[in-house]
């Protein structure tokens, strides 16, 4: 028997670990390097001189990027998984079998026949767990698009250094945390597979 997890509780973590290990390398290689220049590298555009990502924006970028990415986390936390028997996981029986059985009423109004319609069988525990667990990804990512979108913007917006360079960077730390996140929930959830 496998016990019941909440498969979110190991997604935060390794979010977080990822995050912080990637913050902290990525703030002290650029505080390096910008300690070695001595002045920001200058790029020439066509309405003057922008600076490049300094130390601080970068930090602010890690730090927004690494809260978007909690609260996205957040609509699956929640979500527990229920325990599961290893026969029934092994097979593959526990995704696709009813609870109810063909002579029973499935809806429970006392109408066993319907107007041509097959009855509704409800599903498993694990697969309705499953199943919760894909809407709150999809709405995780909802709230990581928007916010990813809208750190871009508000970064534009107040940091000197070119919007390509500041894209370049949230979109980045969108990536590497949303591969952290589907990496490490892949791995807690396991599907049966159909042979």
């Amino acid at each position: 028997m496998q016990a019941p997890h909440r498969p979110y509780r190991i997604v935060l973590q390794t979010i977080l670990v990822v995050w912080l290990i990637v913050a902290a390398s990525t703030v002290a290689w650029k505080w390096y390097t910008d300690g070695r220049a001595h002045t920001g590298a200058l790029t020439e555009t066509s309405a003057g001189k922008l600076e490049a990502l300094s130390t601080s924006d970068v930090a602010v970028i890690a730090i927004a990027s690494g809260l978007i990415a909690i609260v996205a986390a957040i609509p699956g936390w929640p979500i527990l998984l229920p325990e599961t028997c290893d026969g029934a996981a092994k097979n593959g029986s526990h995704l696709d079998s009813p609870v109810v059985s063909a002579g029973q009423d499935p809806v429970g109004d006392g109408d066993t026949e319907s107007e041509g319609e097959p009855p509704k069988a409800e599903l498993s525990p694990v697969a309705l767990a499953i199943e919760r667990l894909g809407h709150a990804f999809l709405i995780g990512m909802l709230i990581r698009l928007a916010g990813t979108v809208a750190l871009f913007l508000a970064s534009s917006y107040y940091m000197p250094a070119s919007p390509t360079q500041i894209g370049i960077g949230v979109l980045g730390w969108h990536l590497l945390l949303l591969f952290a996140e589907v990496i490490t929930l892949s791995r807690q959830i396991r599907l049966p597979s159909s042979t």
